[in-house]
């Protein structure tokens, strides 16, 4: 198997990340649910005070996919946590360990900061929550309600 390296994401991959997270949203079927955009991604994502951080692997040089997460303290569990916004791995490398191995590196720094790790995967996605719990990770059913106030 090609060797998977894993970086953290910088200003320069914005447009990379944009594309995936374009892919993202036609693979989820909500092509028209994407609301950012570039200058969004590269204020709150790379300026001083970071809102949130992303992951890139890649593989033979490609870009195969990407992790984003932001730090989060949970007042219910008394501490902060790792929570993973996004996952995606585009498809010529799915199947391929890319998924497996961004989720342990995250997983990893959320370690080495004694953090817990969490984050959503939709009701029914199997595919995705059987891959979660294939790496350990416990599940429970939550709906997630929300008002969309911010227009």
């Amino acid at each position: 198997m090609t060797e998977i390296a894993i970086r953290n994401a910088v200003a320069a991959d914005v447009p990379m990340l944009m594309a995936m997270m374009r892919e993202l949203a036609i693979h989820d079927g909500i092509a028209d649910g994407l609301e950012t955009n570039e200058d969004f991604l590269r204020r709150d994502g790379f300026g001083p005070s970071p809102l949130f951080h992303a992951i890139v692997a890649e593989v033979a040089g490609e870009t195969a996919g990407f992790i984003s997460f932001f730090e989060r303290y949970s007042t219910w569990k008394g501490g902060f946590h790792i929570a993973v916004d996004d996952v995606f791995v585009r498809a010529p490398f799915r199947s391929r360990g890319v998924g497996k191995a961004m989720m342990l590196h995250v997983r990893g720094l959320a370690e080495a900061k004694g953090f817990n790790l969490r984050w959503e995967a939709e009701v029914g996605n199997e595919k995705a929550r059987g891959f979660y719990e294939k790496l350990g990770a416990k599940t429970r059913l939550k709906r997630i309600c929300y008002w969309d106030v911010a227009g």
